[in-house]
């Protein structure tokens, strides 16, 4: 009796199994509101990590070419959708005059910079005075000097780098020995469309002359996206060059990114960011 008891009692009710498939339906559906929710907010942390990186990217491009820009002749043009910048790319000091030549020793550069640079011209100021002069056009050359220049070796300047002679300036004065030179070449920033990414904008750098034509540096980012300008000595920036572009002292440039993939059904995520970048080759 009791054994038949023991099989009668075996297995499970259909009450039982009833309550154990809603108590595993309950925690799978919990399990399953838990790796949905937490996948969401690791795509919503790389659709922001995506946009800094953009924002990010484009900051530090541009930082080493507008701190070396100088204040009087460096901004060639200036609008909230691009600018266009004499941007030095290498120092050097005038050793003097060789004929229709300045002869001028560099500082030690770098050689993928230099030799991808296209000179434009240069700007070199005299010992007693701490304005820069401009000295550019179709017929300032720029060309390297074999061996030791003997125009340095007279005005006693200790060759640290290499040596390049440098058109003298058609009319006024000449670079004398001793003076600060300044090797530029002019780019241009420039947001426009993004190729890739709907109403969305890129950043764009730009050297004339260069066989790379135009480069996208970064992007997408929000049709926000602009450059403002610091006047002399303004603390906040605005959306309009001053009229005279010797007056800019520094750039506001407001780069909103855009994660690349939207979110569920919007539009892409973005991430606010301000950067502001000062000339430093300043006198006042």
């Amino acid at each position: 009796m009791m054994k038949a008891n023991a099989m009668l009692r075996a297995g499970f009710t259909l009450v039982e199994v009833m309550i154990a498939l809603v108590l595993t339906a309950v925690i799978g559906a919990a399990v399953t509101s838990v790796l949905v929710t937490q996948s969401r907010f690791y795509d919503e942390q790389e659709k922001v990590s995506s946009a800094r990186a953009v924002s990010r990217a484009a900051q530090n491009i541009m930082l080493t070419e507008f701190r070396a820009v100088e204040v009087d002749h460096g901004v060639i043009a200036a609008g909230p959708d691009s600018i266009v910048l004499r941007a030095p790319y290498a120092l050097g000091v005038s050793c003097g005059t060789n004929l229709t030549m300045v002869h001028v020793d560099l500082m030690p550069v770098d050689s993928v910079l230099f030799a991808d640079a296209r000179f434009a011209g240069y700007l070199w100021r005299d010992t007693t005075d701490v304005r820069y002069t401009a000295v550019e056009g179709a017929g300032v050359t720029l060309n390297p000097v074999a061996g030791t220049s003997p125009t340095c070796t007279t005005a006693r300047v200790a060759t640290s780098g290499q040596t390049v002679a440098v058109s003298r300036p058609a009319t006024g004065p000449t670079p004398p020995p001793g003076a600060a030179i300044l090797l530029f070449q002019r780019v241009v920033y420039r947001f426009d469309d993004d190729p890739d990414v709907p109403d969305a904008r890129a950043l764009y750098r730009e050297v004339p002359g260069s066989p790379n034509g135009r480069e996208m540096m970064a992007g997408p980012f929000a049709r926000s996206a602009r450059f403002r300008f610091f006047e002399m000595h303004a603390t906040t920036a605005t959306d309009a060059p001053p009229a005279d572009l010797s007056r800019i002292r520094g750039v506001e440039v407001v780069l909103d990114g855009l994660s690349l993939r939207p979110q569920d059904g919007q539009v892409s995520r973005t991430t606010p960011m301000r950067t502001a970048v000062f000339f430093r080759n300043r006198a006042d």
